[in-house]
């Protein structure tokens, strides 16, 4: 029996030895959360150090060091956020060039001294250096000797070098990480995989030089990349992360935007002059009157036209295939013709299609689309007289080239409308809360000066003003009748908002219901109006298939709707760039109720990777309001690919209550 023990303990532990992993980030903090949560007088400070090299210390561009922009501060930003009560140290050992043979020498008096409760390890970088065996060797010294003192420990993997690809799994920082991932494992310490991060973000179609100040130091997005998963230890199991609370700054927002601008210049202008059957593609604008197209069209930071701003596009029909020209200085994307400044900028650009004789010019001209119609009557009138009535002869609407650049999204633009989705989405569950509505008190008025003055403190603009309406039980319409503005128990709250962030749009309709003292839920007949709504937008959106035009759609979708027996109305507009943007637009409203242009606007067809408004109303009656009929005035966005229409970020399924 003790033969069948001895072998029966052996094959356990044999097996625990074999299954080691690196530390459970929801369970390996769990004591340490508990402590975070107690207040004052009951808790007591935390320690947590950050010891490695150059990039937890905080350099961005070497010598210049940007503290606040490290991932050990923006830790600390995310581990306040969500425990206001604790007292919080985040110690930063780092030094600049060090190794992990000269970290684990300093460790006793430069971090042990600091009776750490979580200790960070960051050195890969720079063991590159020493190699492997003697890295191995420093990392295991100071892990053992943290760990003998009781130290939760979370080791990391490096961050990225740009000289190094990052997708050569031989390389020796990749080696390095795999070495520290083992270390994670042997000694069930907590993993942060930096590199892992970054790769999974190159395979997506990111660029590293995005995530990065200089050659090997992230910028404060490459930062903030480690940061967030770092920030998953501190975080309680149901926790949900939320959108709003990571809205980037300005300046972070300039590159990615400015790759999204490359990718699309290099790939979709292209494509559409081959689409179109064009040779070139003029935008011209001056300051203050430009051209909305325009702004598209250039890179951030860039707000105005400067005086006169001419940019071109032209198929030259040989391998060069299509150069991006500008007369005048544009910065990066263009190549500036405008060297001889004894010429005007008009002549310039002149010369340039007399000497090379494009067959179809294309301009901004349109009766249909707003979108492309930015050219100005004054700007038509100076090119037809510089370029003479030969080559004015061959100037056309760019009118679906216009529309193509508008609506189609890129591959960087299409991950990242999700998040700009889910900060919408959080606004609205922020507002549709005791937060912002007190029942008899706040009004329609309010609620939309909230909403703006929340999007402001976020750094973000809404795109049209954001309104609140309501709908009320006939008795309570009645007894309210002379104020009618003012939100009350019971009431069917509606909004419509819509934000602008990263250049590009969103616009949303949600619905809220305000409890009644005692109530519990929705009224069943409203919760059935809403799920009307859900239905519908299940039937509109399998309708949307690549090729169809929105007349087409529209009759389909309507034809489904009377077969399952909604009352419905569509009005779905495309988004993006613009909040009513340009591409296929689907509306069975009446013609006088709807935009004059919209008949010929639904005469486009559906193109992939394009984002819409889907936005309708289904009206159904509500036993529990005296059979009275209300309207769910809904809308999401939503992205039409290869899989077909989807919603960005989820759509409203259930009624928000408001207590």
């Amino acid at each position: 029996m003790k033969i069948l023990l001895a072998a029966a303990l052996f094959m356990l532990t044999a097996g625990r030895l074999i299954s080691q992993t690196a530390a459970d980030p929801s369970g390996y903090l769990t004591d340490l959360r508990g402590e975070l949560t107690k207040a004052w007088p009951g808790n007591r400070a935390i320690n947590i150090v950050f010891h490695g090299h150059s990039v937890p210390a905080g350099y961005f561009h070497t010598p210049e060091v940007r503290t606040g922009e490290a991932y050990p501060q923006l830790v600390l930003d995310r581990i306040k956020k969500e425990y206001p009560y604790a007292v919080v140290n985040v110690i930063v050992t780092a030094i600049g060039g060090e190794n992990s043979e000269s970290g684990a020498v300093r460790f006793g008096k430069d971090v042990l001294v600091h009776q750490p409760d979580v200790l960070f390890i960051d050195y890969a970088l720079n063991d590159r250096g020493i190699g492997l065996d003697r890295a191995a060797r420093a990392w295991e010294s100071m892990i053992t000797r943290a760990l003998e003192k009781n130290i939760k420990v979370i080791l990391l993997t490096p961050t990225p070098d740009q000289t190094v690809d990052i997708t050569d799994r031989g390389s020796d920082l990749q080696k390095h990480a795999d070495q520290i991932v083992k270390l994670a494992e042997k000694y069930q310490v907590g993993l942060v995989d930096s590199y892992r991060l970054f790769q999974e973000k190159i395979a997506a179609g990111g660029r590293l030089s995005d995530y990065m100040s200089q050659v090997n130091h992230p910028n404060r997005i490459g930062h903030t990349l480690v940061a967030d998963e770092i920030a998953t230890f501190f975080r309680d199991p149901g926790f949900k992360s939320r959108d709003i609370d990571r809205v980037l700054s300005l300046r972070e927002r300039v590159p990615i935007v400015n790759s999204w601008l490359e990718w699309r210049l290099d790939n979709i202008i292209p494509d559409l002059l081959k689409r179109e059957g064009m040779d070139m593609w003029i935008v011209m604008c001056r300051e203050i009157s430009e051209d909305p197209i325009y702004f598209t069209l250039v890179p951030e930071p860039e707000l105005s036209a400067r005086r006169l701003a001419i940019l071109i596009f032209h198929d030259t029909g040989t391998n060069e295939g299509v150069v991006r020209l500008a007369v005048g200085q544009m910065g990066a994307g263009y190549r500036n013709i405008w060297t001889d400044r004894t010429k005007s900028q008009m002549d310039v650009l002149a010369d340039y299609i007399k000497d090379h004789t494009p067959k179809k010019i294309g301009i901004n001209v349109s009766n249909t689309n707003r979108s492309a119609d930015g050219l100005t009557a004054s700007l038509r009138d100076r090119l037809q007289a510089a370029i003479g009535p030969e080559f004015s002869k061959r100037l056309v609407s760019s009118e679906n080239v216009a529309v193509g650049w508008i609506e189609t999204r890129s591959p960087g633009e299409l991950e990242m409308y999700r998040h700009i989705c889910g900060v919408a989405h959080d606004l609205i569950r922020e507002f549709f809360s005791s937060a912002a509505v007190i029942p008899d008190v706040t009004t329609l008025e309010d609620m939309s000066w909230w909403i703006w003055q929340r999007m402001e403190e976020i750094g973000l603009e809404p795109w049209f003003e954001p309104y609140i309406t309501i709908q009320r039980h006939p008795k309570m319409a009645e007894k309210y009748k002379d104020k009618p503005n003012v939100i009350h128990r019971g009431d069917l709250l509606h909004c419509d908002i819509g934000l602008k962030y990263m250049r590009l749009c969103t616009d949303m309709q949600w619905h809220a219901y305000v409890l009644n003292e005692g109530e519990k839920d929705v009224p069943a007949g409203l919760q059935t109006a809403l799920d009307n709504a859900v239905k519908l937008a299940e039937i509109y959106m399998g309708e949307y298939r690549e090729g169809l035009n929105g007349h087409q759609v529209a009759a389909n979708t309507m034809a489904k709707s009377e077969k399952a027996g909604l009352r419905t109305s569509l009005y779905s507009h495309p988004i993006g760039f613009f909040g009513h943007s340009a591409g296929t637009s689907i509306d069975t409203r009446p013609v006088k109720s709807a935009p004059e242009e919209m008949p010929k606007v639904m005469d486009y067809p559906l193109h992939l990777n394009t984002c819409y408004a889907i936005e309708f109303g289904v009206t159904t009656a509500v036993p529990e309001w005296e059979g009275k009929d209300v309207t769910i005035s809904y809308e999401e966005t939503a992205a039409f690919t290869k899989d077909g229409c989807r919603f960005v970020d989820g759509n409203q399924t259930k009624m928000i209550l408001i207590r």
